[in-house]
């Protein structure tokens, strides 16, 4: 059995509870029904972002034929979602950089282009942020003979033809906007192998707070009050984003709720954070999870926990690709990716525990990437 409860303490955390159902016979709850909700998800689609319209009734899921007007853009890792505005960056043809900042609200994109005053194929990009007046992109420029430089470039949505270049002395991994300042987590390379956190004041252009802060950091994210969450496999560190002031919670030896492990993530009205998780199943990939900072507890929702071995055949899930949650109706919403070889996924809407009962799910063409709730 393997749904685990975390009670995460400062310096322990302790097994809260765990269920003793087999998995094979997953919880019998009445399926409860639920009110009219429309969702949307960006698809992977053999290598091109599209995405998929959901309307959700009483009678279950139902796609839409109608979906948003969305540009043609490739998948890529080199992206960056606050709320329901995502934005995504690519190399061109022709060596520029191209962004696309979509905001699955309204439907409103704006196409950028970038690097038009350096060659992009000889760049590493290494991040993309926005908030709502500017785009980031930190990236890495290497010269024969010379050691790797490293940027944070600021683009005014207003005025994209006159980016600026903040120069960092570490080599910049993630980047989060906060509070008109952009956090980067970064790389000591040459010198500690720490990582750090540089602070750039958007309006002044300029870096106004730098500290190492120690190994193995592994992403930076932003909470729904606006502050920085620093997260390492063994403790997550939350930076105050006006005082720079640290609190630190450390995770017990076996019990982590990795909370680095998505791409995507969504918050409730309660400080309750919503994450794909690594495992180390040889099976399925990544499961659904669910992380409260308030009470420091963490949920982990393995598959066989709530479906039957009929539906677990049925569905063939390699992964859990994306998560939502539908706060009205009380459902965590699930994208996943089948087995196989093709470019196939679904979705799937589950209670969350201590009901922990598998409500309905729908199969799509393309693998879920994130999930709006409108």
């Amino acid at each position: 059995m393997k749904t685990y409860t975390y009670k995460v303490g400062i310096l322990l955390m302790a097994l809260l509870a765990a269920c003793s159902k087999p998995a094979a016979e997953p919880q019998e709850n009445e399926t409860p029904l639920s009110i009219k909700a429309d969702y949307t998800l960006l698809m992977d689609q053999n290598g091109v972002f599209a995405t998929q319209s959901i309307l959700s009734s009483e009678n279950g899921m139902v796609p839409e034929t109608h979906d948003l007007n969305f540009p043609s853009f490739p998948s890529t890792e080199i992206s960056y979602a606050d709320g329901n505005t995502f934005s995504f960056f690519e190399v061109t043809s022709d060596c520029k950089g191209k962004v696309l900042r979509y905001d699955f609200d309204s439907g409103d994109y704006q196409l950028i282009e970038t690097f038009l005053n350096l060659d992009a194929c000889d760049l590493n990009i290494t991040a993309i942020a926005h908030d709502n007046t500017h785009v980031f992109l930190s990236f890495i420029k290497s010269e024969v003979g010379k050691s790797d430089a490293y940027f944070v470039r600021i683009i005014n949505l207003n005025d994209t033809e006159s980016a600026v270049d903040v120069e960092l002395g570490l080599k910049p991994m993630y980047l989060v906007p906060s509070q008109e300042k952009v956090f980067v987590l970064a790389h000591d390379v040459e010198i500690t192998d720490e990582n750090g956190v540089i602070v750039i004041d958007i309006n002044g252009q300029s870096t106004v707070y730098e500290k190492l802060i120690g190994f193995n950091a592994k992403k930076i994210f932003k909470t729904p009050d606006g502050n920085i969450v620093i997260s390492y496999p063994e403790l997550h560190t939350k930076m105050n984003s006006s005082t720079f002031e640290e609190l630190y919670t450390q995770y017990g030896e076996t019990l982590r709720p990795n909370l680095y492990a998505s791409t995507y993530y969504e918050f409730d009205s309660t400080d309750k954070l919503y994450y794909t998780m690594n495992t180390e199943d040889n099976q399925i990939m990544k499961i659904p999870a669910v992380y409260d900072f308030q009470a420091n507890k963490a949920t982990l929702y393995y598959f066989d926990n709530f479906l039957s071995d009929i539906q677990s055949t049925e569905l063939n899930i390699k992964s859990a690709s994306a998560i939502g949650y539908d706060e009205k109706n009380g459902f965590i919403l699930v994208g996943y990716q089948k087995n196989g070889n093709g470019n196939t996924g679904g979705i799937l809407r589950l209670t969350p525990t201590p009901d922990f009962t598998y409500v309905d799910n729908v199969d799509l063409e393309g693998i879920p990437k994130a999930i709006m709730v409108q």
